[in-house]
């Protein structure tokens, strides 16, 4: 669903649809702040959003700047379909392979864009 949708049904809900999401108010601004503040709740608290991706081994060690989102936490890293053991660091995660890996994570969601479609 985009995240503008979820607004206007909200707004509809709370006996307000003709907020015009195209002007800056501050009650259209309270609503999106809102929104992303529980849509960022839900993400961190409840929603598990999951990401798979190949990602290089270099000298044991996958920096977190490497992966395509902000990583929460690491759950499985895969080398040619066999699990690897591995240590997360503060900056990076250290894997006793070299190489192309799979690695299975559970990141944090990024603050929507009105158009946005939602990871739910």
């Amino acid at each position: 669903m985009i995240f503008k949708d979820i607004l206007v049904k909200a707004a509809e809900i709370i006996g307000d649809s003709d907020i015009d999401f195209t002007a800056p108010e501050e009650k259209t601004e309270k609503l999106i702040s809102c929104g992303k503040m529980i849509y960022t709740e839900l993400t961190e608290e409840y929603v598990h959003l999951k990401h798979k991706e190949m990602l290089p081994v270099n000298d044991g060690r996958i920096y977190y700047s490497e992966f395509t989102k902000a990583v929460k936490d690491v759950m499985k890293i895969k080398k040619d379909g066999v699990i690897c053991p591995f240590t997360l660091y503060p900056l990076f995660v250290a894997v006793e392979e070299e190489g192309d890996v799979e690695v299975s994570y559970v990141y944090h969601a990024e603050e929507p864009a009105l158009e946005e479609e939602l990871d739910l």
